[in-house]
């Protein structure tokens, strides 16, 4: 019954549509299809689905630029340090923000708490290491020479470890303030730091993009030397694997620092030790199970950012593939799934054990700069332009949409159908909204929203006939799961326009191209041009096969674009140049190369037209077709033609001049052959072969008694030869 009423919203569509040519069909399905369009309060998963996002609470709204950092301590208060004041924020459990302290200099990039939930800040461009107590008094720590604190990180008693610039060094700082430099790279920036699961150092510098592995002795051994300039973030999971953000673009410097995530305190990583899923299909937060589907990882190099998984055998490989969204922090989930935090449009993404990629959000902000966990395992989520913080909720959002790309239909278009895939088994509802215009980017000449469509199967489109259309979706919570949308399809119909002939191209005489003197079939030219779609409309390209030389055969190709993507078909016709008639070279010619054998036909001035038609899709009323007259051309099969002059007779020689002339075809050689003898060259008159007449002149020795024979030999550039012979008498 479904297919039925497809079929006959199809035909109520189309019935009057006489100048329109085959219907087409726009389907969005992978996550590739969707991942064009925008996302406001619902996720995307790896398979292609829409769903509501978990809800979001938003427990601080600044006016600073950026929120650098953030960590919770065991009692669940959040520390973060906010904008360009050396400011410090605290949330505590009641959800009040105040500021904590103020510290001289500009810059805090980096909190870290010990294992008494003792808070410490790194400060730049002045770099100094504070304490900061309950009240917010600030104490200076650690002072060293270095200009830049880029990362703080504890060990299980309690010694300091500080990441620096620009001078690249790690400082272990005890207890009591014994100061020592642990660890001396050769590069300008010690980025990150972190524990591996042996509870040796690990390091991510900028330069080089180097991760070390520093043992605890303070011995350095670089176990990655990535193709980036800089690993800014480093997780560890419980198997040894080990995490690295790396960046490839030029370091921002002390001003505005590539925003990063600290590595968690040790007392923290621990604390994450209790059992998870151990890498199965689902990220529990808090109540909320998000399924994620499996795919094939791609493994694709990137060239601005990208996630290093290093395994505990040394095996590198890149999980995360995107050009356009950078890496800028990310965190372990309590079942080791990573979540990310992109820059450029502050999505908030999940990969899995299998390396799929789930979007949980896009947020309105432009960076996803910090992410910790809280006691409770909610994520907290640090952003910039501007420098807010959320919470990640244990349900779902009430009801969230999803806006489309725009699509480009090329040509005056009149709007079919819409149908869609959901499933609403547990609840909830999908409805979906369409609009059109004729700009590429929506304004206020476009359509407004049209009504709700709400019947699945297929639905009239309601928006007006333009070149360009949008849809979006509007998902609501109907109870404890989510609605999910998984396809979109939208029909059309666009106006019939004729071919275009980009260009008809003939070849010099002779070249001959493999497979062009046969028609294929019209199955096989269908396979060849199997994309119906028209935003891949020119589907006609001319593809040589092997060229070769064929005496007497001519070669032409063409170069078609058809914006409907079509089927073409082709006619060529030829004539000569003082005729009027054009007759039938070939006929239904589906391929756009032909190349015949030209000895058929009388040397002369020729002309070809090429005519193209798409009546292959089309009706005969509304088909189409263009036509272009290709540039004259010669087909010259016949050899020079050579006249001799009558000799001149001396006592023991003779002059002999000739003429050699082409009708059509400049002249490439001549050669001579006396009384049998071996051929020799002879060259013209005026010393060069370059025109289709040319005089020669010969000397010959005729000492010898009786008759002599010359024999000429000529070849025009198309390796066409003549022959002549003269006879005479000593």
């Amino acid at each position: 019954m479904k297919i039925f009423s497809w079929i006959l919203v199809l035909c109520v569509v189309w019935t009057n549509y006489t100048f329109a040519s085959t219907p087409k069909f726009r389907t969005y399905t992978t996550i590739a299809d969707f991942e064009r369009g925008e996302l406001k309060g619902v996720s995307l998963t790896s398979s292609g689905e829409i769903q509501l996002a978990p809800a979001l609470k938003k427990l601080h709204e600044s006016t600073e630029p950026a929120i650098w950092d953030v960590v919770v301590n065991s009692k669940g208060i959040i520390y973060f340090p906010v904008g360009n004041e050396g400011k410090i924020f605290q949330i505590d459990n009641s959800g009040k923000a105040k500021e904590l302290c103020q510290l001289d200099e500009v810059e805090v990039y980096c909190l870290a708490l010990d294992s008494q939930n003792r808070l410490y800040a790194g400060s730049s461009p002045d770099g100094k290491v504070y304490q900061i107590d309950a009240t917010g008094k600030a104490t200076m720590f650690f002072d060293p020479s270095d200009r830049y604190i880029w990362d703080i990180l504890f060990d299980a008693q309690n010694n300091m470890y500080v990441a620096t610039g620009d001078s690249g060094n790690i400082y272990k700082i005890t207890p009591d303030k014994k100061t020592s430099i642990f660890y001396k790279s050769d590069e300008q920036h010690i980025r990150c730091l972190a524990w591996d699961n042996q509870h040796q150092l690990l390091a991510g510098s900028y330069g080089n993009g180097y991760v070390y592995r520093i043992s605890k002795s303070g011995e350095g051994f670089v176990i990655y030397d990535s193709n980036l300039k800089e690993i800014h973030h480093i997780e560890v999971t419980k198997d040894g694997t080990i995490y690295a953000g790396a960046l490839g673009k030029d370091f921002a410097g002390p001003a505005q620092p590539v925003i990063q995530k600290k590595a968690a305190p040790a007392q923290q990583q621990n604390n994450d030790n209790d059992e998870g899923n151990n890498g199965g299909d689902e990220l529990i937060i808090g109540e909320i199970q998000i399924e994620v589907p499996r795919a094939q990882p791609s493994g694709a190099a990137v060239s601005e950012s990208a996630i290093l998984k290093i395994s505990p055998n040394g095996s590198v490989k890149n999980v995360w593939d995107s050009f356009n969204e950078h890496v800028q922090s990310f965190v372990l989930s309590k079942n080791q799934y990573l979540i990310v935090g992109t820059g450029n449009e502050a999505k908030l993404v999940l990969i899995n054990a299998a390396e799929e990629k789930t979007i949980l959000h896009d947020l309105e902000e432009s960076q996803i700069s910090a992410l910790a966990f809280n006691p409770q395992n909610q994520l907290i989520i640090a952003t910039a332009n501007m420098g807010n913080l959320y919470s990640l909720q244990s349900n779902y959002q009430k009801s969230g949409e999803y806006i489309s790309e725009v699509f480009d239909s090329y040509m005056p278009t009149r709007w079919g159908s819409i149908s869609w895939k959901q499933d609403v088994s547990t609840g909830g509802a999908v409805q979906l909204y369409t609009r059109s215009g004729n700009t590429e980017t929506p304004n206020s000449t476009w359509s407004a929203w049209s009504a709700a469509y709400t019947n699945p199967d297929a639905e009239n489109i309601l928006s007006p006939d333009a070149r360009f259309i949008q849809w979006k979706a509007m998902l609501k919570n109907g109870g404890q799961k989510t609605p999910q949308l998984k396809e979109v399809t939208v029909a059309y119909l666009s106006n019939n326009i004729p071919p275009d002939i980009i260009y008809f191209t003939i070849y010099p005489a002779g070249d001959y191209y493999q497979g062009a003197d046969q028609n294929i079939s019209l199955d096989d030219a269908n396979q060849n041009n199997d994309d119906n779609s028209a935003s891949n409309a020119r589907r006609n390209k001319s593809y040589l096969g092997r060229k070769s030389f064929r005496q007497g055969y001519q070669s032409i190709s063409w170069d078609i674009d058809d914006q409907n993507g079509d089927q073409l078909t082709h006619n060529i016709y030829y004539r000569c140049e003082d005729e009027s008639n054009w007759k039938k070279l070939a006929s239904n010619w589906y391929t756009t190369a032909f190349s015949w054998d030209t000895q058929r036909f009388p040397d002369g001035v020729y002309f070809l037209k090429l005519v193209a038609t798409d009546s292959l899709s089309n009706p005969a009323s509304i088909a189409a077709s263009s036509e272009k007259i290709s540039d004259s051309f010669i087909i010259d099969n016949s050899g020079p033609v050579i006249q001799f002059s009558k000799p001149t007779v001396r006592s023991k020689s003779v002059q002999i001049k000739f003429t050699v002339q082409d009708a059509y075809t400049p002249l490439l050689d001549a050669s001579y052959a006396y009384n049998g003898q071996e051929w020799k060259p002879i060259f013209p008159d005026d010393g060069i072969s370059d025109s289709r007449q040319e005089h020669f002149t010969i000397d010959l020795d005729i000492s010898s008694n009786g008759n002599q024979t010359l024999v000429i030999k000529a070849t025009d550039q198309l390796k066409n030869i003549g022959f002549n012979q003269i006879r005479f008498e000593d």
